[in-house]
């Protein structure tokens, strides 16, 4: 279902801030399950609740938009033109019929988000400097990077963390570990 690597196919790679290798991030990470779980339920519990609130309460909408801003990251990233996916492709990824897949995409078309290119596939649109999405969810985006940046600062702390945790409580975690507002301010 992932468009680039494996974490599986990555084992040698290294943890960017703390230099572990993979594998022993993972140790530490099960090694501290309950804290490391808290830290990322957070996380996704108050992302996904902000999705839902910018795309109306539809989180297949997010997901179908945030598979089609995949394939144009994956192009960007190669130096090429943004890459498009079809119906089918976005169909098979979440595992949800093609005819609802196609009403997601004509709504975000009806956004101004995507577009369809002359083979049937899907790519972003593009707005005078920005994708028009990304113009669009702007807010949505700030809050992200900031409760992202939250999220790493959580899972270094329990990795550079060797012995399990013996209480998973909320005040164990780094202070910095605070709930963002829905207006994306502290």
């Amino acid at each position: 279902m992932a468009w680039g690597p494996k974490m599986a196919d990555r084992k040698a790679e290294t943890n960017l801030s703390s230099e572990l290798p993979v594998d022993l991030v993972e140790t530490r990470l099960r090694s501290n399950y309950m804290q490391a779980q808290y830290v990322f339920v957070q996380f996704l519990t108050e992302h996904l609740a902000e999705c839902s609130r910018a795309f109306d309460g539809d989180l297949v909408e997010v997901l179908v938009l945030a598979i089609i801003g995949q394939a144009a990251l994956q192009g960007a990233s190669g130096g090429g033109a943004f890459k498009s996916v079809n119906a089918t492709r976005i169909s098979d990824l979440i595992g949800i019929p093609r005819q609802t897949v196609r009403r997601k995409l004509l709504k975000l078309e009806d956004r101004g988000w995507i577009a369809q290119d002359p083979n049937a596939g899907w790519r972003l649109a593009q707005g005078a400097e920005l994708p028009a999405a990304k113009v669009s969810l702007k807010k949505l985006d700030e809050s992200g990077i900031r409760r992202l940046a939250q999220l790493y600062v959580g899972i270094d702390a329990i990795c550079k963390n060797p012995a399990p945790s013996s209480a998973p409580t909320p005040q164990k975690l780094p202070p910095s570990l605070t709930p963002v507002p829905p207006n994306g301010r502290s």
